[in-house]
């Protein structure tokens, strides 16, 4: 799983377009190893402007339990880079391990090495960049049109296009049976980012290793008793605004745009 580098909205080859601010957008994709399946989740920023650990870990949980479920309860691998506020913090270990007590499923999480592995969803990346080329892009939705296109074999990537409304808050200590996953304590000893792999254990309990090659040791904090969460609450209550000068320049840019798509700008929200 990885997020693409940041697109813009919208984009085109017309020159008075390059002193304009634009809308930000991102594409959060996983893939399945197993199946080659690929799901990217597209997001503008009028609908979530926060990148921060719920925002990805409310596409993760939900690709874990649409995708990753199967009768025999196979244990489930992921794979990703160390970015902190992405793949490897404590909200996002805790909502793992609350879908594992769900489920009751073992998840194990690897943390490639920095300059050293590539990720399918690298591949995934490339190909879209490369069907991007020479195509205008007038709204976000665009780019989920493009993304569909991307590929054919073995199938079409599932591209979901996400609202305010898609996305949980899962930061509330309140939901956290651990209050911290570093590794170690003391002065010295290794700190978050320092570990490598994580279990995640059907009875609540999470492991970590420092070293690929070491045993699976312990959190030395102890979790609290929690009862299984089926409900978060929203992230956002309602669009994200933007601020003025940038509503005011996608205002001016309408004049290189098709009139269907003027509406979409008008009604942006902005400070």
């Amino acid at each position: 799983m990885d997020l693409q580098a940041v697109k813009l909205s919208p984009f085109l080859p017309a020159g008075k377009i390059y002193f304009k601010t634009k809308l930000f957008c991102h594409n959060f994709t996983l893939y399945n190893l197993a199946t080659r399946d690929v799901t990217c989740y597209w997001f503008s920023e009028d609908q979530n402007n926060q990148l921060q650990a719920s925002t990805f870990t409310s596409c993760i949980i939900d690709f874990l339990e649409k995708n990753c479920l199967t009768p025999d309860k196979f244990p489930i691998i992921i794979y990703s880079d160390g970015c902190d506020f992405q793949n490897r913090n404590n909200i996002l270990s805790n909502a793992i391990s609350n879908f594992s007590i769900k489920q009751q499923i073992f998840v194990y999480q690897k943390y490639l090495e920095l300059g050293h592995t590539q990720m399918e969803c690298d591949s995934v990346h490339s190909t879209i960049e490369r069907k991007l080329r020479h195509r205008e892009i007038y709204l976000p939705s665009d780019y989920a049109s493009v993304t569909k296109e991307s590929r054919l074999n073995p199938t079409l990537y599932d591209v979901q296009i996400l609202d305010y409304n898609f996305f949980k808050n899962f930061s509330d200590s309140k939901f956290h049976r651990y209050s911290s996953i570093r590794p170690g304590e003391k002065t010295n000893d290794p700190v978050v980012n320092d570990i490598k792999c994580m279990k995640y254990i059907p009875n609540g309990e999470i492991q970590v290793k420092s070293n690929y090659d070491s045993d699976y040791i312990d959190l030395p904090v102890r979790p609290k008793i929690l009862d299984p969460i089926n409900h978060y609450p929203q992230l956002l209550k309602s669009q994200c605004k933007i601020k003025r000068e940038k509503w005011n320049h996608l205002q001016d840019l309408k004049s290189v745009l098709p009139k269907d798509t003027h509406s979409f700008y008008d009604n942006l929200l902005f400070d």
